[in-house]
């Protein structure tokens, strides 16, 4: 069984990349989930480009897990979207055999420019 979410492709900001896209399924407007040749499923942030079904990655990504169903896909995202960050820190991470570090004291939304980073959430005006 195959995923719910539409699939996309997307390009790396980062020019050691050039113009090579990616196969994704876009989650919500700014952030797609791929699984990517080792396994590893990741959420990345995306925004749209002027070429239609192609997305720019322009953030950093969280690795969720090894999976190589793309069915495991959904429930994930349906995981991850009924929890609260309370929830996944409290429930999940602090009863983990893995390391987890968070810096939510710095943390930064960061925008697409590079250079550039936020306190508040980005505004895309659509």
């Amino acid at each position: 069984m195959a995923t719910r979410f539409p699939a996309i492709k997307y390009r790396i900001i980062s020019d050691e990349f050039g113009d090579d896209r990616f196969d994704a399924y876009l989650i919500d407007e700014n952030n797609a989930i791929e699984i990517d040749e080792y396994g590893v499923m990741k959420i990345v942030g995306v925004m749209k480009t002027d070429e239609p079904g192609v997305y720019l990655d322009y953030s950093g990504m969280v690795a969720l897990g090894p999976s190589e169903n793309e069915s495991d896909i959904d429930l994930v995202v349906d995981r991850l979207r009924s929890m609260s960050a309370y929830e996944l820190v409290t429930r999940f991470m602090v009863r983990s055999s893995q390391h987890f570090e968070l810096n939510i004291v710095e943390m930064r939304v960061v925008d697409p420019t590079p250079e550039l980073e936020l306190d508040e959430p980005l505004d895309r005006g659509e």
